[in-house]
């Protein structure tokens, strides 16, 4: 459980296990390149054959990575909590009937009124909702750079490479960072790091080359080798002892409401400033797409392409993050402290305010 690891203990293993996570964007980021580039007509002669296609080899690799992966949970075992006997601290309701339901019904109604009583409950869902523009800037990462890329550079363009700048950097840059900045509280690594990160679109739209393109991942890798990891602990250390799970849920739900609406403001960005040429984005492997560069090594941007505009936009959405928690910093700074137990109301933040 999280009660039987020390802070600073916890900061290194939540960078470790946050680097790990990245060993495969890594790997994945070289094999589309490879296969794109290396293998346009997929690894199979036959045009009928469902594996001519570099797309469809990518998606059957994830179905057998999958299965296996399913394969391996099986071995999985929960172990009983410290000091509870084996039982895991679990209430097996063995008598049955209405006053046993409404016994488990009182006692989920007064778990939920001591969480909503909770003053870190409540800093942290503020928390979660700030950061929300912070996090869809990987969603756009991962969806609408890759179209931009080639309808800017070429449908040469060597995207999953330059994506693979982002968690290479991760794996070695964010054990460095953990066992550096152990005693920096979770509010304020989260709070400076998540500045670097909504600054990295405007770097794109200043310069639309491969080289703007490689800085705009390696600030944004920067900015979330500080933040990024330092989430999932202070998100445990919001928690009060028991509602983890409570809190786990609220700190992934921002990851997933971040899906739908970054993928209609990029869909809608791609279409307005950076449109696919008639006939699509590639109309024969390895040919450069009408309104895009000619793939050379300026990596200049296409004519039709106006990735200023597209990803000016992004960035000032982005940005709304880190300018709405210093508008609350004052309330949000004590957040992440302690063990998650202070019920009463807020004090101010104790004065002085400041980015610090």
């Amino acid at each position: 459980g999280d009660s039987t690891v020390r802070d600073a203990d916890r900061t290194v293993s939540f960078g470790l296990f946050y680097a790990m996570m990245n060993v495969a964007a890594l790997l994945s980021g070289f094999a589309i390149d490879a296969l794109r580039l290396g293998l346009p007509r997929g690894i199979s002669s036959d045009e009928s054959s469902p594996l001519a296609s570099p797309v469809r080899v990518v998606v059957l690799s994830t179905v057998a990575t999958s299965l296996g992966a399913l394969c391996v949970s099986w071995r999985f075992r929960d172990l009983p909590h410290r000091g509870d006997g084996g039982g895991g601290g679990v209430t097996v309701v063995t008598a049955g009937g209405v006053g046993a339901v409404s016994a488990w019904r009182t006692q989920c109604a007064e778990n939920a009124r001591g969480v909503l009583r909770n003053r870190r409950f409540w800093q942290f869902l503020a928390m979660a909702v700030f950061t929300l523009n912070l996090k869809q800037i990987f969603r756009h990462m991962d969806a609408t750079f890759p179209k931009f890329a080639v309808r800017a550079f070429g449908c040469d363009a060597p995207f999953g490479s330059i994506y693979a700048i982002n968690p290479a950097m991760i794996i070695l840059g964010v054990p460095v960072v953990a066992a550096a900045t152990p005693n920096v509280r979770h509010f304020d690594m989260i709070f400076r790091g998540g500045w670097i990160t909504a600054l990295s679109p405007f770097i794109l739209a200043w310069r639309q080359t491969y080289g703007g393109a490689c800085a705009f991942v390696t600030v944004l890798s920067l900015g979330e080798m500080v933040w990024s990891p330092r989430w999932y602990d202070y998100t445990m250390a919001c928690a009060p002892p028991g509602k983890e799970g409570v809190f786990g849920a609220l700190a992934l739900a921002p990851v997933f409401a971040a899906k739908l609406p970054t993928g209609l403001l990029g869909g809608y960005l791609l279409q307005t400033h950076c449109p696919a040429a008639p006939g699509g984005d590639c109309p024969a492997p390895g040919r450069a797409a009408a309104n895009g560069g000619d793939g050379g090594d300026g990596g200049e941007v296409g004519t039709r392409c106006d990735g200023r505009a597209l990803w000016g936009t992004i960035g000032l959405v982005t940005l709304t993050s880190p300018v709405l928690i210093a508008v609350f910093h004052r309330w949000l700074r004590d957040s992440g402290d302690g063990d998650g137990e202070t019920d009463g109301e807020t004090d101010g933040g104790g004065g002085g305010g400041g980015f610090v």
